[in-house]
C-alpha cells in the first residue's frame, strides 16, 4: 500500500518522518494535497533530503496554514 494511501486513513499523527526518500516535488505536492492538510495534530515533520524544491514547499506550507500544532519541520538538503 502506499505511504500517502495509509497517510489519508490516519487523522491524528503527531509525527511524520520521511527523509531522504526521493519525495520529489510531485510527490511534495501530492503528500501536500492529499495527506497534510487534515493533520492538524502533527507536531513534528522530517521531510529532509527528499529534493521537494520551491513548488513542494509552497505545497507544503500552505497545506499547514491552518496547524496551530506544528513545532518543529526539518527540510534542509531540498
Amino acid at each position: 500500500m502506499e505511504v500517502s494511501k495509509i497517510l489519508e486513513s490516519k487523522r491524528k499523527i503527531t509525527a511524520l518522518g520521511l527523509s531522504n526518500n526521493q519525495i520529489g516535488t510531485e510527490g511534495a505536492v501530492h503528500l501536500a494535497t492529499t495527506s497534510l492538510a487534515d493533520k492538524l495534530a502533527l507536531t513534528k515533520l522530517s521531510l529532509e533530503g527528499n529534493s521537494i524544491g520551491s513548488r513542494g514547499l509552497k505545497a507544503i506550507s500552505e497545506a499547514l496554514m491552518s496547524n496551530t500544532e506544528l513545532k518543529e519541520i526539518y527540510l534542509y538538503n531540498n
